[in-house]
C-alpha cells in the first residue's frame, strides 16, 4: 500500500515545490554574485586596479543579495518573477557561444553609455543590466526596452 499525503493531516509536505524553486532563485542570484565577485577579484589584483570598477562590482554584489534577503517562501509569485526577471541575464554572464556581430556592437555601444554614465557620477543598477542583456542577446527591442523604462516610471 503507498501512502499519500492526505493519511498524515497537519503534518509538514517533505516536498515543497516553493521551496524548490526558491532554490532556484538563489542559484540564479548566487551565480550573478559570483560573477561580479570575480570581477572584483581581478580588479583587485590588476596592477593598477580601477575604483569605479571595484565599486560597480561591490554595488552589484549588494544589489543581488538584498534581492536574495528579500525572498520569502510565503511569495512565491517574487519568487518567480526573480526567477524570470535574472535567470536570462545569468545566462547572458555565461554565455559560451560566439556573439553575432550586430549583439557585439550593441554590447560596446552599451559598454561607452555605461562609462559615460560613470564619468558624470551615475550609477548603472541591476536592472539597467539586465534590460542591456537582453537587449544584446537580441530577446528585446530598444522600443521594448523603452517601453519597460516607461512602465518603471509609471511605479
Amino acid at each position: 500500500m503507498t501512502a499519500t499525503p492526505d493519511q498524515f493531516p497537519g503534518r509538514t509536505r517533505v516536498f515543497s515545490r516553493v521551496g524548490v524553486r526558491l532554490e532556484v532563485a538563489h542559484d540564479v542570484l548566487g551565480a550573478v554574485i559570483s560573477h561580479f565577485a570575480e570581477q572584483l577579484g581581478h580588479e583587485r589584483d590588476a596592477q593598477t586596479p580601477r575604483l569605479d570598477k571595484i565599486n560597480t562590482a561591490q554595488q552589484m554584489i549588494k544589489e543581488v543579495k538584498d534581492i536574495r534577503e528579500q525572498l520569502d517562501p510565503a511569495d512565491p509569485e517574487r519568487i518567480e518573477k526573480t526567477i524570470a526577471w535574472l535567470s536570462p541575464y545569468a545566462r547572458h554572464l555565461y554565455a559560451t557561444d560566439v556573439q553575432t556581430p550586430e549583439a557585439q556592437q550593441r554590447a560596446k555601444q552599451f559598454e561607452q553609455a555605461n562609462a559615460s554614465l560613470g564619468l558624470e557620477g551615475l550609477q548603472v543598477s541591476l536592472d539597467d543590466l539586465v534590460v542591456q542583456a537582453r537587449v544584446i542577446d537580441g530577446f528585446w527591442t530598444t522600443e521594448q526596452a523603452v517601453d519597460w523604462y516607461r512602465e518603471r516610471a509609471k511605479q
